[in-house]
Order: C-alpha cells, then sequence, then structure tokens
C-alpha cells in the first residue's frame, strides 16, 4: 500500500524550495526520523540525495536554482539536502505505527499534488 505525505517546512530550510523546484517527479527521497528534534520527538525529516541531480541535464536545474544563490556545482558538494518534514500529525501516526522508525530510513519518492505542492510517496 502505497502512502503519501506532504512536505512542508521548506521555506524554513533554504535552498529546499529550490531543490524541490528543481527535482524530477518520481525521485528517490529519504524519510528519516530525527528524535532529538527540540520541538518535535516524532518529527520526519524528508531529504533528497544529491546523487538524484548527477545525471540530469543542469541547464534546467540551473535556471530552477537561478534566484536561489546556489547552482548545481553546490547540490553536488553535499552528499543530501534536507528539504522539510512529514506534517506533525501524520509523523506521529507513521512513528506509532512503527512505519518510521529512529534506527531506519524509509525509501519514498517524489510526486506533486494537483495543486502543484509537493509531496513524498512510500
Amino acid at each position: 500500500m502505497t502512502r503519501t505525505s506532504p512536505i512542508v517546512g521548506m521555506y524554513y530550510h533554504p535552498p529546499a524550495q529550490a531543490i524541490i523546484n528543481a527535482l524530477p517527479i518520481d525521485a528517490p527521497l529519504i524519510l528519516r526520523a530525527q528524535p532529538h528534534n527540540e520541538h518535535d520527538r516524532n518529527a520526519i525529516g524528508v531529504l533528497v540525495s544529491s546523487s538524484v541531480f548527477a545525471d540530469l541535464d543542469p541547464e534546467p536545474i540551473e535556471q530552477q536554482l537561478a534566484t536561489s544563490g546556489i547552482g548545481i556545482k553546490d547540490i553536488l558538494s553535499q552528499d543530501e539536502w534536507f528539504l522539510g518534514y512529514i506534517p506533525r500529525p501524520i509523523a506521529a501516526k507513521l512513528k506509532a505505527s512503527k512505519t518510521v522508525t529512529d534506527s531506519a530510513d524509509v525509501e519514498g519518492w517524489f510526486g506533486c499534488k494537483p495543486d502543484g505542492s509537493p509531496e513524498v510517496n512510500f
């Protein structure tokens, strides 16, 4: 059974929004528990490996990143980028059901809702 969740909080973690704008649909994502998050011990972060961008045409990515102050070389310089979070109520349910645990990442993939807002499928 595939589950879907919005990705929230990217505006508080630049350049996450620019990276999301450059992500291709179905790009692999990582859901990672954040048990040491001081605001929510059930927090689940959404990350992307920079390797997703390694084989893509850099020109459209650079266009998406243009206003963010970073470029494709910056993206590729780090192993992973933090994009945002699973919303708090959904994260609490995922942790309670042990769908996401503190000891293992969960694989997901990028998608968009009909209104264009980002989501993670897993």
